[in-house]
């Protein structure tokens, strides 16, 4: 199972690459999530299809929904896969596919303490306290000692973000890597269609909400369905955006809805903090 993404950049900052939205019929989009079965019977990969397709006025409905499981028993590999009936979705606005192309094209570097803060959800004392608990630190926030004042600063604290901007400068996605996954994978695959060019775009999770994103131009064989990136046409952005409108115009409760939330990474920030400040509190 091929995840391999080829981030190149030759410089950093916002910039834009040009491209011809109005041409794009199409948008296919390929969430695919699982492991290696290592022999083991059962269902080893899992995905999800949703097939975009441009109306007669520029509005875009979705026009396919397929669930797929991959699974093997006794050595045997075979795929179930089931269509969802997608007439009770909604349009989507041209507008939004628009705003979602331009976003997928243009390197933002918003992966910032005031972006990221104003798109968290403030996390509850009893979230926070759940992760403390996953984690093996419940005894920070509940225990016989705190006096109740001190319970509260240390809920506030995490609420507040504080030392989010050092949490930052330790986590955050850089352009110039190159990422390989292998015996897992987590990934989001977008393709657009136009008379002119073919584009995938790579989102890689679960870390930094799949960012940053590889943007190749494809060809893709007729006969087996093969896609081959075209060579020295790679490149690679930084755009939360991409996260917040694909949240907008994707059907709700879906395990891809759930990692394009950037409420993870505020997740990640209280466990790094639970783990790295909480010798640093002040009583």
């Amino acid at each position: 199972m091929r995840n391999i993404l080829l981030l190149f950049i030759l410089f950093c900052g916002n910039y834009i690459f040009s491209q011809n939205f109005e041409n794009i019929s199409k948008i296919k989009f390929s969430y695919i999530y699982g492991g290696s079965s290592w022999g083991k019977n059962g269902i080893y990969s899992r995905s999800e299809i949703f097939e975009l397709t441009k109306t007669e006025n520029g509005d875009f409905k979705i026009s396919q929904h397929l669930k797929i499981n991959q699974k093997v028993y006794n050595k045997v590999f075979s795929e179930d896969s089931i269509t969802i009936n997608t007439s009770n979705y909604k349009t989507i606005p041209k507008s939004d596919v628009d705003y979602l192309l331009t976003s997928l094209n243009t390197n933002k570097e918003n992966f910032t303490e005031e972006f990221l803060i104003q798109n968290f959800t403030k996390p509850t004392k009893k979230e926070i306290l759940k992760i403390a608990k996953q984690n093996g630190d419940k005894n920070y926030l509940k225990n016989d000692y705190d006096e109740k004042n001190d319970t509260e600063k240390k809920y506030s604290e995490i609420q507040n973000y504080k030392y989010f901007d050092e949490y930052l400068k330790l986590n955050k996605p850089i352009l110039n890597v190159i990422t390989l996954t292998l015996d897992a994978w987590n990934s989001l695959g977008i393709i657009t269609f136009s008379k002119e060019e073919t584009k995938l775009y790579d989102l890689d999770f679960p870390k930094y909400c799949g960012h940053p994103i590889s943007v190749n131009y494809i060809e893709i064989k007729e006969k087996d369905k093969k896609i081959n990136i075209i060579e020295n046409k790679s490149s690679s952005i930084i755009n939360l955006n991409v996260n917040l409108i694909l949240l907008k115009i994707l059907p709700k409760n879906t395990k891809l809805s759930v990692e394009l939330n950037l409420n993870n990474i505020r997740d990640e920030y209280i466990n790094w903090f639970l783990e790295n400040k909480r010798t640093e509190f002040e009583y």
